[in-house]
């Protein structure tokens, strides 16, 4: 057995020292064998659920591969198994010999370091901090060198490149994973896959598992609604509860209530549309906002910012702006109303201008309406160091929920939005933001206390008959439709289950109608759509389970054209009946059109029922496809526990499957 052995890993090393690419990939096989090689076992290590495991200790996990000097690619794609200590140093790979070569590590400062020596001189050092590897997932990352350019990739994005980079003259013969090459400071980490290749490129047929931020495991139940401004009630509401919203926001303005210093009376417009929309079906959030020219010190400024510069009168009259609205509309009165959102998009004020109104409000309707859900006044662009002082202020004891409004302009609703670096420093994308102002609520709340974020605005605008609007800032009627989808599915897997689009009818070409008659744009079936699979009144338990999406080079660099990154989005929902709902889709930029799709395989650490199963496209709302009117179905393998579904279409408007587990 052990010449036999020997033979083996003789063979290996001199097939390896030729290759021009060689791979291992764990997830395969459960020895590691991919038919280009066969790992050696070494006691350090363990194949464990399809990926190589170190262990916590100094023994270097060596493989018999020459490291590719002047140009080649490395791709890892591994999950930290132990959070690094500080001043402690932690290695992932090392191919150094006599101080030259690389080393992808963890220094004493906590920063995850690419660094290429020459005789133990820095050639090349780039660091990002080791937080933002995420245990909870599989990180990747890719690296590209040649003389012309060094390319660093990690989770899908280009994070660093550098043009005629320095490049070490030599390099170490064999690969060392999970601790350094002299046999010190040694990482626990799990590795699913390493490619190395000679060629400045991606690896030609790989098959790369994109990374995406894991939910945590809750209970959601969602309500999309929509923003009204305009009143025309019977063509209207009976388009809006067409698209399957059950919920609108809206308001009615203290202008508009107390037009006569010291009177407070609506006129009769405002309820006859209140009671359109118990006609329609329609429940609503009622927003309390803006000033009053009587009670306005002397140039104040209008709409969002009214707030700035009052003084006690003001605030007070506010208040009882605030108790004639709920006695009139809430418990007391004809009690259609049971949620006030107190003012809208404030942080043009300071936290301590719109605190001295929130207690005002809340204390007034509290008085009259016990019962009545008080929401934090929508903020504008996701500032959290104005969410953070309010919440100092004590704001978590007067609210049931946080309203935000996280605009994205043209940005893909994922992404990171660059006028969103003011109010939240670095992030990456949106569900740092988001988490951001979760972790601020959840920590300044009182305890025992949970206080829900909602979205109540949120939109993209579309550039067709307006010039004064930029149309670089705008999308079209389709990319609004596919970032709608995306953005509300991503938010219910984030908890965010109470989600108002902006608006129902074209303002500023916001609207999923237009027109005189109300013309649905593609975003309004789009809601039709997913209302249909998640309708007011279900409920959802969304799973934290790790998915992986996986596209070979061929997909990956369609996706890489079409939509300017792979970026893959997956998220698990189990409704009450047990069926499971698999959202899909890539998180770059949308596309108008694409006349040949992209598909990925998914991967699900357990066994479904099926063989195979249809997707639903939600944008189209269909399971057909569009060229035989067929349904699409897709074939399900389950094995060691584990099922991978092959050949979903992957592309840049969600599809949904339902699963079943067996």
């Amino acid at each position: 057995m052990r010449k036999r052995f020997l033979i083996l890993f003789t063979a290996c090393c001199v097939m390896l020292a030729g290759a021009a690419e060689f791979r291992w990939d764990f997830s395969r096989s459960g020895d590691g064998c991919t038919g280009r090689a066969v790992l050696p076992p070494v006691a350090a290590v363990t194949l464990k659920d399809g990926a190589l495991e170190t262990g916590n200790t100094s023994a270097c996990y060596r493989l018999p591969a020459r490291f590719p000097a002047g140009s080649g690619s490395l791709l890892i794609r591994f999950r930290p198994l132990a959070a690094t200590e500080p001043g402690r140093e932690y290695c992932l790979l090392d191919v150094m010999e006599g101080g030259s070569g690389l080393r992808l590590w963890i220094d004493r400062n906590g920063n995850f370091a690419c660094d290429l020596r020459e005789n133990w001189q820095n050639c090349f050092w780039w660091t990002m901090p080791a937080a933002k590897l995420d245990a909870g997932r599989w990180n990747e990352l890719v690296l590209l060198w040649s003389p012309e350019k060094l390319s660093i990739r990690f989770g899908g994005r280009t994070v660093y490149e550098k043009k005629q980079p320095v490049l070490p003259s030599k390099w170490g013969q064999a690969v060392a994973l999970g601790a350094f090459s002299d046999g010190k400071a040694a990482f626990p980490l799990r590795i699913a896959s390493l490619i190395l290749s000679d060629k400045a490129e991606f690896p030609a047929g790989g098959r790369i598992q994109g990374t995406f931020v894991r939910p945590v495991a809750r209970r959601v139940k969602p309500v999309f609604g929509l923003n009204l401004h305009t009143r025309n009630s019977d063509r209207e509401l009976p388009v809006i509860a067409g698209s399957g919203v059950r919920r609108v926001r809206f308001h009615f303005s203290w202008n508009e209530a107390e037009s006569e210093k010291g009177i407070m009376q609506l006129p009769q417009s405002a309820f006859d549309f209140m009671a359109s929309l118990d006609r329609a079906g329609l429940e609503p959030l009622m927003i309390l906002a803006y000033g009053n020219r009587h009670y306005n010190v002397p140039g104040t400024p209008g709409g969002f910012d009214e707030l700035k510069g009052q003084n006690a009168a003001f605030h007070a009259g506010f208040g009882r702006y605030a108790r004639y609205m709920a006695e009139t509309f809430g418990s007391a009165g004809s009690g259609q109303v049971k949620e006030y959102e107190v003012w809208n998009e404030e942080n043009g004020a300071t936290p301590e201008e719109y605190m001295a109104v929130l207690r005002s409000a809340v204390g007034n309707i509290r008085a009259v309406d016990p019962a009545a859900k008080i929401i934090f006044g929508g903020i504008s662009r996701m500032d959290h160091a104005f969410l953070l002082r309010c919440f100092e202020l004590g704001a978590g004891k007067l609210v049931d929920a946080v309203a935000l409004h996280p605009y994205r302009q043209e940005v893909p609703p994922e992404a990171s939005y660059q006028s969103m670096r003011r109010f939240n420093g670095e992030t990456a994308n949106y569900a740092e933001e988001l988490l951001k102002m979760r972790e601020t609520v959840d920590r300044l709340s009182p305890a025992g206390k949970s206080i829900p974020l909602w979205i109540t605005e949120f939109g993209y605008w579309t550039v067709d008959a307006q010039p004064s609007l930029d149309p670089a800032a705008s999308v079209s009627h389709d990319v609004q439709a596919k970032y709608l989808l995306r953005s509300m599915l991503q938010n219910l897997a984030l908890g965010v289950d109470r989600y108002y689009w902006y608006r129902a009818v074209d303002s500023a070409f916001f609207g999923l109608t237009c027109g005189p008659g109300y013309l649905p744009r593609p975003g309004y079936f789009a809601l039709r759509h997913l209302n249909a699979k998640f309708p007011p009144g279900s409920e959802f338990e969304v799973l934290d389970h790790e998915i992986a999406v996986i596209a070979d080079t061929e997909n990956r660099r369609r996706l890489e054209v079409l939509y300017g990154s792979f970026d893959p989005h997956a998220y698990l929902f189990r409704r009450q009946d047990g069926a499971l709902f698999l959202a899909l889709w890539n998180g770059g930029r949308a596309a108008d059109r694409q006349t040949e799709l992209p598909v990925a395989d998914v991967e699900l650490p357990f066994e479904l029922a099926s063989e195979n199963t249809g997707v639903y496209d939600l944008l189209l709302g269909s399971d057909r496809a569009w060229f035989t009117s067929e349904p699409v179905r897709v074939r399900i393998r389950n094995r060691n526990g584990r099922s991978r579904i092959e050949g979903v279409k992957f592309c840049d408007t969600p599809v949904l499957l339902e699963l079943k587990t067996r």
